[in-house]
């Protein structure tokens, strides 16, 4: 049995040591990623936080495989619950970037509803997508990157960014058209 694997149980039986394991080894790895991303201090400790408990949930679950590191593990899931935390706080605050501009502006309290139900509807169909689509609207429209640091980023083409970024965007409209379809 690997040391990962080994480390992986002892967080499935809750020790305590394993806990601080991972404090010590990869807290700085999520402070730097929520730094990177625009947050602070305080972001950094929050989404850690909710990372370990998110980890031991997942790794908690019967059937339950490692397909690599813990570390991956943890910076995939503190990355995503970042880009949750920035986008919902977008939302809030009545940006979410581009992808919401067109709705009614808050009047009545109907307008309101509907306002909410359609921003929780594109929220829960950006997760309908493929990681790939997600990462290319996020960086457009939520962190409002250039075409060019994207594709630095994903390791694509500027072109290619422009292309892909048109086509998941065309299929979260779709998405989005489908379930409001279905709900009506």
């Amino acid at each position: 049995m690997s040391r990962e694997q080994e480390w992986l149980k002892e967080l499935q039986a809750g020790k305590r040591e394993a806990y601080e394991k991972v404090y010590r080894r990869h807290y700085r790895m999520v402070e730097s990623l929520v730094l990177r991303m625009g947050g602070d201090g305080e972001d950094a400790q929050d989404i850690f936080q909710e990372s370990l408990f998110a980890l031991i949930q997942n790794i908690r679950k019967p059937g339950f495989q490692l397909n690599g590191k813990i570390s991956t593990l943890l910076y995939a899931i503190a990355r995503n619950i970042w880009l949750k935390k920035r986008a919902s706080e977008k939302v809030k605050a009545g940006n979410a970037g581009g992808l919401a501009e067109n709705l009614p502006q808050e009047g009545s309290p109907r307008e309101a509803e509907e306002r909410e139900a359609l921003i929780r509807l594109v929220t829960k169909s950006l997760n309908d997508l493929e990681e790939d689509c997600r990462e290319v609207l996020r960086y457009s429209f939520y962190q409002n990157l250039p075409q060019a640091e994207i594709a630095r980023l994903m390791g694509y083409s500027e072109a290619f960014v422009k292309v892909k970024k048109f086509r998941c965007l065309e299929y979260l409209r779709r998405i989005v058209r489908d379930s409001q379809d279905r709900t009506e």
